[in-house]
């Protein structure tokens, strides 16, 4: 292995040679991409939300808006800008020609369009995310190797991978702000700058819950690595400070005008909606799994030294964050760990890369079966590329019945199941990397078999 780099990388760098060309095609997707397709669902609640703001109502005001607060502050900022640049007075409209798609069995389809420089509008932050998130792959990897082609490479499996494009470019969904604040929180850890690793990790969790499964993992790391200077519990306070200013602050307004409860409504309205008892049982049953999950690597955490704990803690954060991808259904949830997953999988073991794609594939298939031909209803009504009738005619296609059940459930459950393997496929490689005894050993050495035959 090459003598890590002496030198940080630097930007200059990183805009150099096939990383700066793979930026230029994966912007060049993302830039025709977002104005033509869009997931209207999405996409319709978001102009609902900066209309519910234009109209001198808070976040929790009106119904529409149903995340913590982080989100709708972004949304503010990007209306701001829209107002200040674009003057687009005009975010979607409902079209009577397209009421028949809100008739199919499909409850997530709606009449009601976004207009193109909306649905860019709403898109350019969540690309210059993809960026952020890509270069800091391309970073760390420099820092691990000294290696321009394996950061290169690395960069390419995040920015040109079919889910990151899709969820940013299409669909509208900001797990690629959950998956930034995440990283930054683990690389900040471990550079030892604990207060601003606490500020990450309050914004990745108050965006998407799944960083919140970290908090056990990273306690125990600085309990381990501070064990022998006496610092560990200072450390942990740092880091816990910034984190409760961080969440104080930004439920301060809701406090002020008694719609804290409010911001909790993603989880406690999602819950309501299981209302039956094998429901609501399995619910419980898969958040028990992402609390093992997150104990169990902790506690692996707890067995190893001051420098095995530093260096094993990016690889014991996808553990985590992987295990606990496998407790939601739902294509974009997998983008939490996929930055920490492409890191391994380019520079250290390339037996993970695998798992990369098949990751991105199913889970892009199943974004698309789920979200059907709606994603034409922008273009074909505002640029006439497609009628509504033949719309509506393609996303009855997917309603036809195999068996009693819908191609387009038939094609999601494909591609979720698709998408699930891969995140096991992670999990057990990275179980597999665990020291083990016993009746263990013989999975454990046909498990890490399997990993060196991968490409």
């Amino acid at each position: 292995m090459a003598e890590p780099a002496t030198d940080p990388p630097s930007a200059h760098s990183f805009l150099t040679g096939w990383t700066l060309k793979i930026l230029i095609i994966g912007l060049i997707i993302r830039l025709v991409l977002a104005p033509l397709l869009t997931y209207p669902f999405d996409v319709e609640h978001w102009a609902v939300i900066l209309q519910n703001m234009e109209s001198s109502n808070a976040l929790f005001g009106l119904t529409g808006y149903f995340y913590t607060p982080v989100w709708g502050y972004i949304l503010g900022t990007i209306n701001t800008l829209i107002e200040s640049f674009c003057g687009l007075d005009l975010f979607g409209i409902r079209f009577t020609d397209l009421l028949g798609i809100e008739a199919l069995n499909h409850i997530y389809y709606t009449a009601t369009t976004t207009t193109p420089l909306f649905n860019l509008a709403m898109k350019l932050p969540l690309i210059l995310c993809d960026v952020l998130v890509g270069y800091l792959i391309w970073q760390l990897i420099i820092e691990k190797t000294d290696d321009q082609k394996k950061a290169t490479a690395g960069f390419s499996l995040w920015f040109l991978c079919p889910l990151v494009i899709y969820m940013s470019g299409i669909q509208v969904q900001f797990d690629c702000i959950s998956a930034l604040m995440a990283l930054l929180s683990v690389i900040l850890l471990k550079k030892d700058h604990y207060f601003l690793a606490g500020i990450m990790f309050a914004l990745g969790t108050l965006i998407k819950l799944f960083p919140a499964f970290l908090v056990l993992l990273f306690v125990i790391y600085l309990l381990r690595v501070h064990k022998n200077d006496g610092q560990a519990f200072r450390k942990i306070g740092w880091a816990a400070l910034g984190t409760v200013l961080t969440v104080g602050i930004i439920f301060l307004p809701q406090i002020l005008d008694g719609t804290l409860s409010n911001a909790f409504s993603f989880i406690t309205d999602r819950a309501s909606e299981t209302s039956e008892i094998t429901n609501r049982l399995v619910t419980y049953f898969f958040a028990a799994v992402g609390l093992v999950i997150m104990t169990y690597v902790a506690w692996r955490m707890n067995k190893l030294d001051a420098h095995q704990a530093r260096d094993k803690l990016y690889k014991y954060a996808l553990a985590t964050l992987a295990g606990t991808g496998l407790i939601a259904i739902g294509p974009q949830y997998c983008i939490v760990f996929l930055p920490l997953l492409i890191y391994y999988a380019t520079a250290e073991d390339r037996g993970y890369r695998l798992c990369v794609y098949i990751i991105g594939i199913g889970g892009l298939g199943a974004a698309l079966a789920n979200n059907s031909v709606s994603l034409l209803t922008s273009a074909g009504e505002f640029w006439g590329l497609w009628s509504a009738a033949d719309i509506l005619s393609w996303m009855q296609a997917f309603e036809t019945e195999i068996g009693g059940v819908t191609v387009a459930a038939w094609t999601i459950a494909l591609f979720t199941v698709m998408e699930s393997f891969g995140i096991l496929l992670v999990s057990c490689f990275l179980w597999a990397e665990l020291p083990h005894t016993g009746r263990f050993l013989r999975l454990q050495k046909l498990i890490l078999q399997l990993k060196k035959l991968q490409p």
